[in-house]
């Protein structure tokens, strides 16, 4: 006997199929910036990328470059991560040694264009200080040096510090110099400066800047101002045997208006022309650093009292 049938499926089979995401096509820095950290540190803010395909889907597995300039203010170094499977990926970067503002670039190999956000590096605390202007200087006594005292302040590493305060100082006796002001807050350069002015006193001696663990100084010299007053010095009274030399030099010392010492003046020396007088070895001399100038003389061939004046 033959039988006839039909078989007759109810049940689908199912086939699994997966679309996945295409070449990376986009990439950009959802988050992170801007922001800035000192120098040397970690920014606080992650920076968050996120890598597309043409179709605008995440792209997973995807290798990002996060990267700053060859030079200057910068990153310590790039950091690579990896793209999850939302196509997205956080992670941290460190500020370079260097000062400034920077564009951070999310790079993927393949994609054109990078994605930028920009960073500052912002300079450390103080710690050093050096001269940028009006070291060895000299003035006159009470008026004002030419140049005003101009230092530079810097972080650890060689940056400008903004709004640091920079003290000076002068000695409190002997040579010195006015300070206006006696303090100064830097500028965005790093610089601040002061005016100077010579006191009474001539002589060569320093001014101090200083910050908090550092300092530095200025050489100044203040000079004599010009010849006010001559005066004996030594070498009066004196006597001698006619046609003989005097046992001491006549010596003059020169002064400024301020009594100090005037260095390179001449003072003529001159005695009678005529009855008892004396032969000067030079009629003119020039001062010495201690205001002094100085000749010798003979005793003419004429006894008597005379005087020998000295300008």
């Amino acid at each position: 006997t033959t039988e006839i049938y039909t078989l007759s499926l109810h049940a689908a089979l199912p086939i699994s199929l997966t679309n996945t995401a295409g070449t990376a096509t986009t990439v950009s820095i959802t988050s992170g910036g801007p922001q800035s950290t000192v120098v040397g540190t970690v920014f606080p803010q992650l920076i968050a990328v996120r890598v597309l395909d043409q179709f605008d889907n995440p792209v997973p597995n995807a290798s990002v470059v996060l990267n700053g300039p060859a030079s200057g203010a910068s990153l310590a170094g790039p950091v690579t991560l990896t793209t999850g499977a939302a196509g997205t990926t956080t992670g941290n970067v460190t500020a370079n040694h260097t000062a400034g503002s920077f564009a951070l670039s999310a790079a993927v190999g393949g994609v054109v264009g990078a994605s930028t956000v920009q960073l500052t590096n912002l300079p450390g605390t103080a710690a050093a200080i050096s001269v940028v202007t009006g070291n060895n200087q000299h003035a006159t006594v009470t008026t004002a040096f030419v140049n005003r005292l101009v230092v530079f302040v810097a972080d650890s590493f060689g940056n400008a510090v903004t709004g640091a305060t920079v003290t000076f100082s002068a000695p409190s006796s002997g040579a010195s110099a006015t300070l206006s002001p006696t303090s100064a807050v830097t500028a965005s350069n790093g610089r601040a400066n002061i005016a100077a002015t010579a006191n009474t006193r001539a002589g060569a001696y320093s001014v101090t800047a200083s910050i908090t663990g550092a300092s530095t100084t200025f050489s100044l010299i203040n000079d004599a101002g010009a010849p006010a007053t001559i005066a004996v010095s030594s070498g009066d009274p004196q006597t001698t045997v006619v046609a003989t030399p005097f046992g001491a030099p006549l010596i003059a010392h020169v002064t400024d208006a301020q009594g100090n010492d005037v260095p390179g003046a001449t003072v003529t020396f001159a005695g009678p022309g005529t009855g008892a007088r004396a032969t000067l070895a030079t009629p003119t001399a020039t001062t010495s650093a201690s205001g002094l100038a100085q000749t010798t003389a003979t005793a003419g061939q004429i006894t008597g009292s005379y005087t020998v004046s000295a300008s």
